[in-house]
């Protein structure tokens, strides 16, 4: 079980947070995410039942005399921008089908998390990977620290990358089709 900071700890409860929080409110962001066409992986809908709907105020990074802020509100973050950066760009860059968990940074940049756990921040062209898990990218974002900027494919490494994904998708789907969970 991951140990917040007393620091993080102290932001989570003034935020709601409790360690035994289950929201009902995970039901209704997995079906807004299936309707635009995410992957919800049980990581994720693990992670949206303990922090779902939760906005956490915290120190500015640079500005200690100012709060920013991050909130796991899955409707308020795929009605703020394109979820298409998540589902195809920051995809494809990564090699794994990420899903919207929320915003960061005063709603400017879409946080989203990998079947693994992971967990990335996006604005635009930029990705940054957050933390290995939700409650790391949580402990990251409260504390200020800086994010790793992952660098944007070349032209023929995107390609690539998009020729190896589209490989394991046919892959995945020859494999449902012969247990039976699809037909092709």
């Amino acid at each position: 079980m991951f140990r917040f900071s007393e620091n993080t700890l102290k932001l989570l409860l003034n935020a709601g947070w409790s360690e035994n929080r289950r929201t009902s409110l995970a039901d209704d962001y997995t079906k807004a995410l299936e309707h635009k066409n995410f992957h919800v992986s049980d990581a994720v809908k693990d992670f949206l039942y303990k922090f779902g709907g939760l906005s956490v105020i915290h120190p500015h990074a640079q500005l200690k005399e100012k709060n920013d802020w991050f909130h796991f509100d899955v409707i308020k973050a795929i009605n703020s921008g394109d979820p298409g950066w998540v589902s195809e760009e920051y995809s494809s860059r990564i090699g794994e089908k990420l899903c919207i968990i929320g915003e960061a940074f005063r709603r400017s940049m879409i946080l989203c998390m990998s079947p693994d756990k992971k967990v990335y921040a996006g604005i635009d062209e930029k990705l940054f990977y957050a933390g290995d898990s939700g409650e790391s990218a949580i402990e990251c974002l409260c504390n200020g620290d800086e994010l790793k900027e992952i660098p944007e494919f070349l032209p023929e490494e995107s390609e690539a990358a998009g020729i190896v994904y589209a490989k394991e998708n046919l892959t995945r789907l020859k494999a449902e089709k012969s247990v039976g969970i699809i037909g092709l």
